[in-house]
Order: C-alpha cells, then sequence, then structure tokens
C-alpha cells in the first residue's frame, strides 16, 4: 500500500495489485480536485487532481 500523495511510480513495477473488499465496492480516493490551486495560484486542473499515473510499454 502506498501512502498518500505517492501515486507515482517508475516503468520498472510489474504485476501491481490493489486489494479492497470487492471490484464494486473498493474506492480509491485522494483530498486533491481539479479547481484546488496549486503555489502560485493556478487551478491544479483534472492531470494534476489524480491519485495516480499508470503508465507502460506498448
Amino acid at each position: 500500500m502506498m501512502p498518500a500523495g505517492t501515486g507515482v511510480t517508475g516503468r520498472s513495477l510489474i504485476n501491481v495489485t490493489f486489494i479492497g473488499k470487492s471490484e464494486e465496492g473498493t474506492v480509491i480516493t485522494y483530498d486533491d480536485y481539479a479547481s484546488r490551486k496549486n503555489t502560485v495560484g493556478e487551478e491544479i486542473g483534472t492531470s494534476g487532481s489524480s491519485v495516480f499515473f499508470v503508465s507502460g510499454y506498448d
């Protein structure tokens, strides 16, 4: 389990598992939102407010 705010991992991380009650009963949350302001007063937007990013090789 990753602590809040550490949702960026390297591409070498494979076979990641999310553990919860069920597919329908598990909710991943974080306290950011699109209209939240960053340190310079700009909205962070939807990509800036994501809980985590997933990337991989084609």
